[in-house]
């Protein structure tokens, strides 16, 4: 989990002032969420509850048929093709062991199906592991939209806000204006610093609106769906055990 709230207000309004402007446009924009969507939680969604159970995972059946039928059909293909292109093989004339033809397709087919039930059970094994691991956990922003709290068109206005830097912040809020954000630009061009000391040193921002900014630069996505009414806190906090431990298919 993300550091606390205190933690988040301090990189804001830190006691002892820290470089200024930093430029950073949010650091989980990839498919809507990162890791830690929830800085606003404080890192205490579990606080009092036991750690979150593990997550349910299936295999749908419909995916096991065809995965079973994909090795089959590839071990079929293969053997086929030994058969054809190499007959003299020790491959090609395993089955020959039995006299008749039906003997020898019944003894393949078995063959065929046992070594298709080991790799199915391998196949099995590795991605419920793999749905278990935190790699396929779900993205808070999908699985907002998925569960119905949020549209499309309202993550999408999510992830643009979420990757706003400082410059743009500060212009949207109207606290400098586009002009002097063009005129800062060029001046950090010339002489290289962070935008936000060229800002308050060419008199465009003050201390405090920079920081402010960058607050809203570094906030998680589950804080801006938050801050923008979209979702309540609890909303977030039931995603976020949902992508824990909520049931996980393919």
């Amino acid at each position: 989990m993300s550091a606390n709230k205190g933690d988040t207000l301090q990189s804001v309004f830190p006691s002892s002032s820290p470089t200024i402007g930093v430029d950073t446009g949010g650091a989980d924009t990839a498919n809507g969420v990162g890791d830690d969507p929830l800085a606003i939680v404080g890192g205490k969604e579990s606080e009092g509850k036991k750690a979150a159970a593990a997550p349910e995972v299936q295999i749908m059946p419909k995916t096991r048929f065809l995965v079973f039928g994909a090795i089959f059909y590839i071990l079929l293909v293969s053997y086929l093709f030994i058969v054809l292109f190499f007959p003299q093989s020790s491959i090609a004339r395993f089955s020959a062991v039995f006299e008749t033809f039906w003997a020898q397709f019944v003894f393949l087919v078995l063959c065929l199906v046992g070594i298709t039930l080991s790799l199915f059970g391998l196949f099995c094994f590795v991605c419920e592991e793999y749905l278990k691991s935190r790699w396929y956990q779900p993205k808070l922003g999908k699985l907002s939209v998925t569960e119905g709290f949020i549209s499309k068109e309202q993550l999408n206005e999510v992830l643009e806000e979420q990757e706003q830097k400082i410059g743009e912040v500060l212009v949207r809020s109207g606290r400098i204006t586009e002009e002097q954000l063009t005129k800062a630009l060029a001046q950090q061009k010339s002489t290289p610093g962070r935008l936000g000391e060229i800002l308050t040193g060419m008199g465009y921002a003050k201390e405090e609106d920079v920081y402010w900014a960058l607050g809203k630069t570094q906030r998680k996505i589950g804080e801006i769906l938050v801050d923008k009414g979209m979702l309540t806190r609890e909303d977030v906090l039931w995603l976020i055990d949902q992508q824990k431990s909520g049931p996980r298919r393919i």
